[in-house]
């Protein structure tokens, strides 16, 4: 779908009206556009997900419910969980030590980096909300699992083709449609997951055990709280679905982009090495003095954003935006893969090049969505991407694997189109490559570490 909305804005142009079943749809394919509608305007809602947030979820997940109270609700919630003063003293402390473990367990097996990237970057998020770090184990693999299941159904839903009831809303009323099965087990899974886990931090709480994470505290504090007791735990569950895949997903792209470019990986290594030294593992209070590394996670999310496209917008009203009339009600689905490869804004744009957001730190970036609907996890999600990075940098060598009945590298595809999932997320296909440290003195002082933080 994004080769095709991609073709059509080169031809057509960066605003293309199409209708779908009858179904008003908007295609935005550039950063202009995209502001103009999405950040200026009244283009906050959300289009009817009937199968993706209605039948899947009940109207409860706070980035697919429209701009109601509920999603008031909701959002306050998030956004004071999510303040800056709350990510430095709540999350900072789990993302180091998360991190540490994770290339700590990439120089151990390094054949499983991925698993390692996976379950580093759930915990993070489900220590931070639950308190319930993932560590090796049935209970944590399962988890995982349930997790990446739950986000992959749910991108599929909105982009896998499965959503043609959201065009065609009568098959609501039409017994043993498909997708109501389907639908119907998601659900199950879904409200059977976050309500455990709340009630698990609920019943700690009862019986006077210790209880950190955000959702104890909002159970300490009820009477500051106006979301109910179901939309809280809807709205934790949306910090878990949609951090933890996302952050694995461009963590699998940088890898990756380490790999095919030594370059890159030497640069990032000399000025980590300059400002931190052999000593000591990077920081969170080096990030000023890292703008490579810092350049690099931008990079890597516009390079390949794991969204191709936004979550489709609503268009409130009836609108007109230089000539074009825009009915109200409209799907706005934002191609975030065309602002981010266009040619006359990116140089090279196929080009690895973290060095272009230090050179211009104003170029377009939208992986975390526009206006009202932007993601309010950014910065964590930022963070901890920052300090992965920086951190696999200090400490390990990547480079692709090598064949061993020919010795050549191995290539490693990192093409859209080939390389990648076709449909939903934009996730790397399973690729091959060498993962080795820098030196043992840096992997005992990694083991130290880890050792004594002791998650």
């Amino acid at each position: 779908m994004v080769t095709v909305m991609s073709d059509w804005a080169k031809e057509y142009g960066p605003l293309v009206y199409i209708r779908l079943f009858g179904y008003p749809v908007i295609l935005v394919s550039s950063t202009e556009v995209a502001k103009d509608l999405l950040e200026q305007k009244n283009y906050g809602g959300r289009p009817n997900f009937i199968l993706a947030s209605t039948a899947m979820q009940g109207d409860m997940m706070m980035p697919f419910i429209h701009a109601n109270e509920r999603f008031q609700r909701v959002r306050k919630l998030v956004t004071t969980e999510l303040r800056p003063t709350a990510v430095t003293e709540y999350f900072n402390p789990i993302q180091s030590a998360e991190v540490h473990r994770l290339v700590q367990c990439m120089t151990q097996t390094p054949e499983q980096w991925v698993s390692h990237v996976y379950r580093a970057v759930g915990s993070i998020l489900m220590t931070a909300v639950y308190d319930k770090p993932l560590k090796s184990g049935k209970e944590s693999d399962v988890m995982i699992k349930n997790v990446i299941r739950l986000n992959d159904d749910l991108i599929n839903a909105i982009d896998g083709g499965q959503n043609y009831v959201d065009f065609l809303p009568w098959l609501r009323y039409v017994p043993y449609v498909p997708y109501k099965a389907f639908a119907a087990a998601y659900y199950d899974l879904a409200e059977k997951t976050y309500k455990y886990l709340m009630d698990e931090a609920k019943h700690k709480l009862e019986a006077g055990l210790p209880a950190k994470g955000i959702a104890a505290r909002l159970l300490e504090s009820q009477h500051d709280v106006e979301a109910d007791y179901r939309e809280q735990y809807w709205a934790l569950a949306a910090f878990y679905l949609a951090g933890s895949d996302t952050q694995a997903i461009a963590s699998q792209s940088m890898i990756m982009a380490f790999a095919l470019n030594q370059d890159v990986l030497a640069r990032a290594q000399a000025e980590v090495d300059s400002v931190v030294g052999p000593d000591r593992l990077p920081s969170f209070e080096d990030e000023p003095n890292l703008p490579y590394i810092k350049a690099m996670v931008r990079e890597v999310l516009r390079w390949r954003p794991t969204g191709p496209t936004a979550i489709p917008h609503a268009a409130v009203e009836d609108d007109e935006y230089k000539g074009y009339f825009i009915p109200g009600g409209s799907m706005v689905i934002p191609n975030i893969w065309a602002m981010q490869m266009d040619s006359k804004t990116f140089r090279q744009p196929e080009a690895f090049n973290p060095q272009r957001y230090i050179d211009d730190p104003n170029l377009p970036f939208h992986a975390f969505g526009f206006g009202r609907r932007a993601c309010p996890g950014r910065r964590v999600g930022e963070q901890t991407l920052f300090l992965e990075f920086a951190t696999i940098a200090w400490a390990l060598d990547i480079r692709p694997a090598i064949d061993g009945s020919t010795g050549k590298p191995i290539p490693i595809n990192s093409d859209r189109e080939t390389g990648f999932s076709p449909v939903g997320l934009l996730k790397a296909l399973p690729f091959s490559v060498s993962i080795t440290p820098r030196s043992p003195a840096r992997t005992k002082i990694l083991t130290t570490i880890v050792d004594a933080e002791d998650l």
